[in-house]
This record gives C-alpha cells, sequence and structure tokens, in this order.
C-alpha cells in the first residue's frame, strides 16, 4: 500500500466515524487538511517512468525505455530493474523542432560515428543515419537530416 492510499483511507475512516466522536470541529479540521494532502500528492505522481539501457541489455551508451503504461512498469520491477519515475508533474507539450541535425564526426578515432545537434551519438558500420533508414532521432524523437559533409 502506498502513501496516497494510507491517507485515503485515513481520511474515508475519519468521515465514517466523525459524528461518533466527541470534538467534531477537530476531526472536520483533519478531514480537510488530509483531502488537502491527498489533492497535493496526487498531483506529484509520476505520470511516466524509464529504465536504464544497461537494465534491458542496450549498454551504457543505449537510449532509455520509457512508458507511462502501469503493466509496463510493474514487469520492469519483476525482472528487478530499475525504475526511475518521470514527470512529476504533467508537462505541457513543447513545440518540437522541425529536426535533428546529424553530422559525421571528424574524429579519426571514431570512424563511422555520427554526432546529432541533440546531443546524440551513433556508430554506423555502414553508412550514415540515412542509409540505415533512421527516420526519427532515437534520442529526441524528431525527424533526422544528415547536414552536408563537413558542415555542423
Amino acid at each position: 500500500m502506498n502513501t496516497i492510499e494510507t491517507i485515503e483511507q485515513m481520511v474515508e475512516a475519519m468521515e465514517k466515524f466523525r459524528y461518533h466522536l466527541a470534538n467534531n470541529y477537530e476531526i472536520n479540521a483533519a478531514i480537510q487538511a488530509g483531502r488537502a494532502l491527498l489533492e497535493e500528492l496526487k498531483g506529484q505522481e509520476p505520470v511516466a517512468w524509464q529504465v536504464h539501457p544497461f537494465d534491458y541489455g542496450i549498454g551504457h551508451e543505449g537510449v532509455y525505455a520509457r512508458t507511462d503504461r502501469l503493466e509496463q512498469i510493474e514487469a520492469w520491477k519483476r525482472k528487478g530493474w530499475n525504475v526511475q519515475p518521470l514527470y512529476t508533474h504533467p508537462q505541457p507539450a513543447q513545440p518540437k523542432a522541425e529536426q535533428c541535425t546529424w553530422t559525421q564526426s571528424e574524429d579519426p578515432h571514431i570512424p563511422d560515428t555520427w554526432e546529432a545537434n541533440c546531443g546524440a551519438i551513433w556508430t554506423f558500420t555502414e553508412g550514415g543515419p540515412k542509409d540505415n533508414g533512421m527516420k526519427f532521432c532515437p534520442n529526441c524523437g524528431k525527424p533526422t537530416i544528415e547536414a552536408a559533409h563537413g558542415i555542423k
């Protein structure tokens, strides 16, 4: 049982027995305080969760898996994965940029590596994002576009 369920039970019990208790004013004040606390806590509940890529076998530099489905969260927990809550308040929709621009890295120590303007880094065995059918950035989710070679 979580904190919210516990407080809900306490408020329900106080409401049920308020007329049988000696000091009605204090009970009413406690019920109102409990309801206010419940509203505050419910507004702070996570609306999405994520697990680290290491947990599901991608490795340290992979993409986080995210969900808002409670049954998926429970499945991850049963596997022993570290489920992290996200968005303690629902986030307003942010306008997304039109695209995520990818450029080939000029570092000779990491050939075939591409960098995105959102901060993602990806290594392809052949070609680049377009050659490998990458239509959306795995980091930010925006449509991908390749920059002309040598232009950042």
